[in-house]
């Protein structure tokens, strides 16, 4: 067991100045039983690792808190490794390694997955390819048999039809990323034509790949001595026989040779690109140690630095749109720096010479508290990234990939507990002019697709689609719950002065998660000015400037070393969140509450939003046009849910002031009728004192009623519009109803939006005219949609639609296939619902979405109940409110051209179009 510090390292050094000239009437600050000290965190990430014979690494991560498994797969192989003239082979790979058939007819892999798993997924990078699949613990044994027979196959069961499918999905999702028109030449332009990483991951050569170079790269790649295995969750004993049984058996050997990374080594040069991205850029990139080196995480941490450093020095700069950390190439080496984002091309150098200045005198004498805020804040989010189910098997098998010291992640959170300054200036040294590498990027506004006109040769694949037998009389009763279902510890009181506080406690979760969430959303202005209540949540600070005692100051200091970060959301609702360590959930709940009772709104900050607003909102003219044209159809001209909440705020600009925003505060940010999540470790007795000594000194009065949302005055439909963007490589689909069904509905919602997404999942499964179309509810500021969108091909997008609008045809009418989908859309509803990962913020999420939708509190637990005895019926009844003809509005973004041919190949005759001139200074 290893024993981590994390609370003061030293004597604490004051973050704030304190001013006893500045005091108002917020300068009360209550600190309650909140007392800084020292302490220790036991945590064990429980890892064990061993090799089979046919030297597969294998890892389990034992969790015996989830009823879920992760089955992730690693190959050691990535676009690095791809031979001359075939970049993109890896990634194509990566795609045809789902369409792999147990036989003729038979299921593909996708279809196997969705049959016995939560989801899945995988991503390839220059130095792996990465498989994870996520299900219920009783799944486990078929997750594994699905990977090991992937492992094992090799080429069998994929023919040239699967491969073209791929390759026209790959294709989409190219274009769906502007791979072409950016990565590939900054790739280039950084490392050279000729580096492991002088080419996008996406590649360039994709639409020329063929059966023979995906066989020949599986063949050399896809076998045990050159894979991990790492399984967590909730893993029986009986696991590792399973494991040894299947994987052991395996075994197909490598041939191929991995590419060796060469040392980046530059000396100051310049390049220049010309692209078609949305804004100038430019680019000040550094060498970049391998992952997993000490090396590394101080540089990571100098990085931070900088990036503070110069979001501070360009608060006054309108001519930067923002700066950001960027990192280019894999992990054995690489490139990291600084991206500023522009509105003048000719202010590039400007923009680069500031990295210079950041990094001067680094680190400077002013540097230690933000070091060890920020060391903090890294280690809490290694912390998160283990405790998650979807994310802990990535950062295990990189452990096992690049490093050598067995310590997985408890080596960087040791490092960044006892932080070797002498180290840390010896890299920031090593930072400088001479050894960067500087990438000035000029919009071109013209845009290709990759592939090109190759691409024609592929995109009219249609393939059968295979679904899993069912039994549709089971649609007419309810489905039996597993024993042992989840409960929770939840519980819930009220305050004296009306505030809500649900606790959900997990002693063996490391991280804390508190939100605050106030009845009152963007469509809000306390008749006020539009937009306030975006502006009165993003623009309210810690007071660092005002009076505060020894002990105020101790606090203060002590709790911003911690790290924690605190965000905010403003949707039909507001919320203010902070999350870290559990260890110190009482501090963590502390800054929340300083931030709300003695925060503040610089006058500075508020006049630098309004500039930034205001210029976007121009700047995004075209594009938000679209967007409200859509919403005016579902919902009326002129309603809340139709408003761009952008131009609203934009409408002020130059006029709001910090009064404005502190009048806003003071009427809607108040205990009675506010809700306090706590989500974590921590003992609840105590924290109760806590929230009552802190939060029950607020007043009790109630704020105003929030305006009554009108009723909805939707376009009598269909309504279609054409949202002409001349610079679209693909056509965007955006289909919506204004959903009129009752959110109690809630199980019923669930079965449908699953039905939905089913069958528009056709349009990638069968034409490969998609890298994905989705579907489901929204519920928030813009109202309850049923939304159906994605970019698909240019040339298919009238069929697309049409196929889309089949398929909810068949649905309305309930056609041969309603029953059957019905089955299988609540099975998926309510394994979904059952999946419980155990993870602060989505335990967090699901209550935040209970407070806001003004359901029961334990309305999450109770789900999978009531989707378990959903009723057929019921699902006809929301589909009858939902997805009423009346209120469709079909919406196509793209060329002119484009959007007029895929209507006419839809049928559609006449339609509203859209078009505005283009932004001055490029498109976002």
């Amino acid at each position: 067991m290893k024993r981590i510090s994390g609370g003061l390292r030293s004597s604490v050094v004051l973050l704030v100045v304190a001013l006893a000239a500045c005091s108002s009437s917020r300068s009360n600050v209550r600190l309650g039983s909140l007392t800084p000290s020292q302490r220790s965190l036991d945590y064990d990430p429980g890892i064990v690792s061993w090799k089979l014979a046919n030297q597969l690494t294998v890892a389990m991560m034992p969790d015996k808190r989830v009823n879920l498994v992760s089955v992730e797969v690693r190959y050691l192989v990535g676009a690095a490794d791809e031979p001359p003239g075939k970049t993109g082979l890896a990634h194509l790979v990566e795609h045809v390694m789902f369409a792999r058939r147990t036989g003729p007819g038979g299921p593909d892999v996708y279809h196997q997955l969705a049959a016995v798993a939560l989801g899945y997924n995988a991503t390839t990078t220059w130095d792996m390819t990465h498989y994870i699949t996520v299900g219920l613990a009783p799944r486990l044994d078929d997750l594994l048999a699905v990977e090991a027979a992937r492992m094992a196959g090799g080429c069998d069961g994929i023919d040239e039809a699967a491969v073209a499918h791929e390759r026209a999905v790959v294709l989409e999702e190219l274009a769906q990323r502007d791979a072409a028109d950016l990565r590939e030449p900054l790739q280039q332009a950084l490392f050279g034509p000729d580096h492991a990483y002088g080419h996008s991951v996406g590649g360039s050569d994709v639409a020329t790949l063929t059966r023979d170079d995906v066989c020949r790269f599986i063949e050399a790649y896809y076998a045990p001595a050159r894979a991990t295995l790492v399984v967590s969750g909730s893993i029986p004993g009986s696991a590792v026989h399973g494991i040894t049984a299947r994987f052991g058996a395996i075994a197909r050997r490598a041939t191929g040779v991995r590419r060796v990374v060469r040392p980046v080594a530059w000396t100051g040069q310049l390049s220049d690109l010309q692209v078609g991205v949305d804004d100038p850029e430019v680019l000040v990139m550094f060498p970049a140690a391998p992952w997993g080196s000490t090396e590394r995480i101080y540089d990571d941490l100098i990085d931070r630095i900088v990036l503070q450093r110069l979001r501070q020095a360009i608060r006054r700069d309108s001519w930067i749109l923002d700066v950001r950390l960027e990192q280019l190439g894999g992990r054995r080496g690489g490139a990291r720096g600084f991206a500023f984002r522009l509105t003048d091309a000719g202010r590039a150098d400007d923009a680069a010479a500031k990295v210079f200045t950041a990094i001067r005198d680094l680190p400077g004498p002013r540097d230690d508290d933000l070091i060890l805020a920020l060391a903090s804040a890294r280690q809490n989010e290694l912390l998160d990234a283990f405790e998650s189910i979807d994310t802990r098997g990535w950062w295990c098998a990189d452990f096992l990939q690049f490093t050598t010291h067995g310590r997985f992640q408890m080596r960087e959170l040791t490092e960044l507990q006892h932080l070797d300054p002498a180290l840390l200036r010896q890299r920031a040294g090593q930072l400088g002019r001479d050894v960067s590498r500087v990438v000035r990027i000029v919009p071109s506004h013209t845009r290709t697709r990759a592939g090109g006109a190759a691409f024609a040769t592929s995109a009219s694949i249609d393939l059968p689609v295979w679904q899993a037998p069912v039994d549709p009389t089971e649609a007419s009763r309810p489905i039996a719950l597993p024993q042992g279902a989840h409960t929770s510890a939840l519980t819930e009181r009220r305050l004296a002065n009306g505030l809500r506080v649900v606790m959900l406690p997990d002693s063996k979760q490391p991280i804390f998660d508190a939100r605050l969430v106030f009845p009152v959303g963007a469509a809000d202005t306390g008749g006020g000015k539009p937009g306030v209540a975006t502006a009165a949540a993003g623009m309210l600070w810690h007071d660092l400037m005002g009076w505060l005692g020894p002990a105020e100051r101790e606090a203060v200091g002590w709790v911003l070393h911690l790290g924690a970060p605190v965000s905010w959301t403003v949707t039909d609702h507001t919320t203010f969140r902070v999350h870290g360590f559990s260890l110190f959930a009482d501090a963590h709940l502390w800054r929340l509450h300083w931030l709300l009772a003695n925060g503040r709104y610089e006058g500075v900050d508020v006049a630098r939003m309004q500039e930034l607003v205001a210029r976007d909102a121009a700047h995004r003219d075209r594009s938000r046009a679209g967007r409200r044209a859509l919403r005016e159809a579902l919902f009326g001209r002129g309603h809340p849910y139709a408003q761009d909440w952008l131009t609203a705020l934009a409408s002020n600009a130059g006029s709001l002031r910090s009064a404005d925003l502190e009048r806003f505060r003071d009427t809607y940010y108040r205990a009675n009728g506010a809700t306090l999540i706590l989500v974590g470790n921590f003992d609840p007795a105590a924290m109760m004192k806590l929230v009552t000594e802190l939060f029950g000194a607020w007043p009790s009065e109630p704020p105003p009623a929030v305006a009554a949302i009108p009723p909805i005055r939707p376009t009598a439909g269909p309504a279609w519009i054409a949202d002409v963007d001349p610079e679209a490589v693909q056509v965007g689909v955006s289909l919506g109803f204004a959903a009129t069904s009752p959110r109690t509905a809630r199980a019923a919602r669930f079965v449908v939006a699953e039905m939905v997404r089913s069958r528009v999942d056709q349009v990638r499964s069968r034409m490969s005219a998609s890298y994905g179309i989705e579907a489901g509810y929204g519920i928030g500021v813009d109202g309850d949609l049923l939304e159906v969108g994605g970019l698909v091909d240019a040339a298919r997008a009238g069929e697309a639609v049409r196929q889309i609008e089949a398929d909810l045809d068949g649905l309305r009418t309930g056609d041969a296939a309603f029953a059957a989908d019905f089955v299988r859309a609540r099975r998926v509803a309510l394994v979904r619902a059952l999946g419980d990962p155990v993870r602060t913020s989505v335990a967090a999420n699901r209550l935040e979405a209970v407070v806001a939708n003004q359901l029961p509190i334990d309305a999450t637990d109770a789900l999978p109940a009531e989707i378990a005895a959903t009723t057929i019926d019921a699902a006809r009844s929301v589909i009858a409110q939902d997805l009423q003809t009346a209120r469709m509005v079909l919406m196509l973004s793209g060329r002119a051209q484009d959007t007029a041919a895929a209507f006419a190949a839809a049928g559609v005759a006449r339609f509203a179009t859209v078009t505005e001139p283009p932004a001055t200074a490029g498109r976002r």
